[in-house]
């Protein structure tokens, strides 16, 4: 098919050669005329025979409407609009069967950082177009590009979702570790309701009495065992100052080492004998609170039985 010069297609095919999130210098923008004997002569289709297929020509009209898609694809990437600039490209492709089209749209799926996608239309273009073609070239090196950006895009992806399949076992394990605590807390808490409620059935409120009892004797003598011992301290540092009686200096040190020892003697007498009465009171308050709990209190029953008036008591203790 031979077209007029004013039906020429310009197609934009430069690439920025920023990689991933550059910005596009639009100074470096290439404008290449595609000839029409470019795609008709058959001398440039004998060059790769094996490599570029032979697609029908397009209509003056599919060349016109491809030309309306490319320049709208011009329009929504200098925007900034990847997606639909992306679209545009591609159906000027499909209108205009014009490979370097390819180039384009994969550079809108790069800035989208659609890799794999970019890296297929990329490699197309390098299949499609016939060696020593101007552009083959940028196709190719887009294609060594986006495959080592699709290489680490990969290994990025693989790495993410290993870390989110540990931070996953990590978290049922914290929840399984933290439903582990809770039934135990749980069993702990029903085994100290049930310690308790044992505890509370077998003692009456005599019996722990009782222990509250004998539990202040025994602190009372220990309190006793103590003074005496400080009494007997106090005793044995006068008999080194005062051998005898008579012998004793009559100075105010003396004098209050005699009063100390004194006073503490008393202390330890009285203590002592609290504690004790402590001690018996607590058992005494044990033994009522059982006696109680088995119903063992004194009883006094009248029964039928011989005597003056044929009645007689039973009394039970």
């Amino acid at each position: 098919m031979r077209i007029a010069s004013d039906q020429l297609v310009s197609v934009d095919v430069s690439l920025t050669g920023q990689g991933v999130g550059g910005v596009m210098n639009r100074s470096r923008l290439a404008w290449v005329a595609l000839v029409a004997t470019l795609l008709s002569s058959s001398s440039a289709l004998a060059q790769t025979p094996a490599t570029a297929a032979v697609a029908a020509p397009p209509t003056p009209e599919e060349d016109a409407q491809a030309r309306v898609h490319f320049q709208s694809g011009q329009m929504f990437f200098g925007q900034g609009r990847y997606q639909e600039a992306a679209q545009a490209f591609e159906e000027a492709y499909r209108l205009s069967h014009r490979p370097e089209l390819l180039l384009n749209a994969a550079t809108a799926y790069e800035r989208m950082l659609q890799i794999e996608h970019a890296l297929e239309l990329s490699r197309q273009c390098v299949v499609e177009l016939p060696t020593g073609h101007p552009r083959r070239g940028d196709c190719e090196v887009a294609v060594r590009r986006l495959d080592s950006m699709a290489t680490h895009q990969r290994a990025e992806r693989e790495a993410a979702e290993r870390r989110a399949a540990e931070a996953d076992a990590a978290r049922e394990e914290a929840e399984r570790l933290a439903a582990e605590a809770q039934h135990q807390r749980l069993e702990a808490e029903d085994a100290a309701r049930r310690a308790e409620a044992d505890s509370n059935s077998g003692l009456t409120g005599t019996q722990w009495a009782g222990i509250g009892a004998g539990a202040a004797g025994i602190g009372l003598g220990v309190w006793g065992g103590i003074t005496g011992y400080h009494a007997r301290t106090a005793q044995q540092a006068l008999d080194e100052v005062c051998p005898t009686p008579s012998t004793c200096p009559d100075t105010p040190s003396v004098n209050d080492t005699i009063h100390t020892m004194k006073q503490r003697a008393l202390t330890a007498t009285i203590v002592s004998a609290v504690s004790g009465a402590g001690i018996v009171t607590g058992v005494v308050l044990l033994i009522v609170g059982r006696h109680h709990d088995a119903e063992e209190a004194r009883a006094v029953t009248p029964t039928a039985g011989p005597g003056d008036l044929g009645l007689g008591l039973t009394v039970r203790f």
